[in-house]
């Protein structure tokens, strides 16, 4: 003879009944289990990529912009003519000189107080476009063009206008310096 116990279903808690804790049940092998959400720390921003580049260059625009035109050169792009070189693409200090092309090669006419003690010669490199580069200290001619807008951190420190306060530019020595 077998004898067969009953199945019995567990009753409701009560006195001197055991209360299974939260989240087992009656089936502990059945345990449902509570998502864990992990706290991460909060995100740190990009840290900005050191400049390694050059601390000065210089780019060299030729085309024709007229008296009283505009230049926008944008990266590699210009809004007439062509150019050479790019700005580094962090902030900087221009100048801009008109020039015009020569037998000897470019002569550049600067304002600039660094010129004024007369001819400055630069032999040919790729800076200068392989050309012997004579600065000749002319107030005056130098005056003929302007920055209208300079690269800054707006337009990611590539974007330049010129304006041609004078009469028409045949090419323009554009210089840079990072600024610190």
């Amino acid at each position: 003879v077998v004898a067969v116990k009953p199945v019995v279903s567990a009753p409701a808690s009560g006195p001197g009944q055991v209360t299974p804790p939260p989240g087992q049940g009656l089936f502990p092998e059945r345990a449902v289990s509570r998502p864990t959400v992990a706290t991460l720390p909060p995100a740190e921003a990009p840290r900005p990529i050191a400049y390694a580049g050059p601390a000065s260059g210089k780019m060299i625009w030729t085309g024709l912009l007229p008296a009283g035109g505009t230049l926008t050169i944008d990266g590699r792009r210009t809004s007439m003519g062509n150019v050479n070189g790019v700005l580094p693409g962090v902030p900087v200090r221009v100048s801009v000189y008109p020039a015009e092309f020569s037998s000897g090669g470019l002569v550049v006419f600067s304002g600039n107080a660094k010129h004024a003690r007369g001819n400055v010669v630069e032999p040919r490199s790729a800076q200068n476009g392989w050309l012997q580069t004579r600065y000749l200290y002319d107030a005056g001619r130098a005056g003929e063009v302007a920055i209208s807008e300079p690269p800054g951190s707006g337009n990611q420190s590539q974007h330049l206008q010129i304006r041609s306060t004078g009469k028409a530019v045949p090419v323009l020595v554009i210089e840079w310096e990072v600024a610190q």
